[in-house]
């Protein structure tokens, strides 16, 4: 097995004005993909802000629709409705909001991903396991930024909503 002192020794003997670099085959690997990370982690840093967007913008949204109709949810509750009915009712509505953004979103990312597809290391553009992880934590997502507008709804005290005007 030949050495790094002997390869510098051999170039050297060839070559007396060249000079021999060498690095670990890991590093050069490395060193050809940064374009690639550098991209993803610039596409990562957007979809995060992306994703911190869409549950501002739920969360403001269910929390305005909630504040609209805290009579109804006050009448709801004193004609017997039980506060679960009530939080499913409210998050079923944030995920009306959210299902058709999933269904339009992902033929989107399909197209996209195949414009994207020389960046992606270790992931085919049509890996079906990473459709399914980004839809469930859009799902998620939905849930969380729906759930105090819920708590909320829930809490309404009927004789206070009934008579607020």
């Amino acid at each position: 097995m030949v050495t790094l002192p002997e390869l510098r020794r051999e170039a050297s003997a060839l070559n007396q004005d060249r000079f021999f670099h060498s690095m670990r085959l890991s590093d050069a690997i490395g060193y050809s993909l940064y374009a690639q990370k550098v991209a993803a982690s610039v596409l990562t840093a957007i979809g995060v802000l992306c994703l911190l967007l869409a549950v501002l913008g739920l969360y403001s949204v269910m929390s305005y629709s909630v504040s609209q109709r805290t009579q109804e949810f006050g009448i709801r509750m004193a004609l017997g409705a039980s506060q679960l009915s009530v939080l499913v009712m409210v998050t079923r509505q944030s995920l009306i909001l959210a299902i058709p953004g999933l269904l339009v979103g992902i033929p989107c990312a399909l197209i996209g991903f195949r414009f994207l597809s020389g960046m992606l290391i270790g992931v085919g553009p049509t890996d079906p396991l990473t459709f399914l992880a980004a839809a469930l934590v859009q799902l998620a997502v939905t849930l969380f930024a729906s759930y105090l507008p819920a708590r909320r709804a829930v809490q309404v005290d009927p004789v206070t909503a009934l008579r607020c005007q």
